[in-house]
């Protein structure tokens, strides 16, 4: 079962990169986070977050790229997650949820990790 795909946002996005960055981001910090399956290729995702998810996983945030604790805590938090990607990239000077030119993925990275991480805190 998928939970989000890039496909969903491509019309809106205009460009694959930026229809799959907040996807490939939720699965690094899940991944740093200890909730990817053994499927999931560490190194290559820290290195290129949003070209693994879509040359490895098709753009697609699927069900087997998590743990059992990883899938219960993506069902129970990714809505909540893109609220507050967007509310992240806006505050770093996007002009929308899909305009990120002028954005630095590591400063995306570095300003959801603590929200990520107090959720996964909360999460049984």
């Amino acid at each position: 079962m998928a939970i989000d795909k890039a496909e969903y946002h491509i019309d809106d996005a205009g460009e694959w990169e930026d229809a799959a960055r907040h996807i490939a981001l939720f699965l690094l910090l899940a991944d740093r986070h200890d909730l990817t399956s053994e499927d999931v290729d560490s190194a290559r995702l820290a290195r290129a977050p949003i070209d693994y998810l879509l040359q490895d996983w098709d753009g697609v945030l699927a069900d087997d790229v998590f743990t059992a604790r990883g899938l219960a805590f993506a069902s129970a938090h990714y809505s909540d997650y893109l609220e507050e990607y967007g509310a992240t990239i806006l505050d770093l000077g996007a002009y929308d949820l899909y305009d990120c030119s002028e954005v630095d993925i590591v400063d995306l990275i570095i300003g959801l990790t603590p929200w990520f991480t107090k959720k996964l805190r909360w999460a049984v």
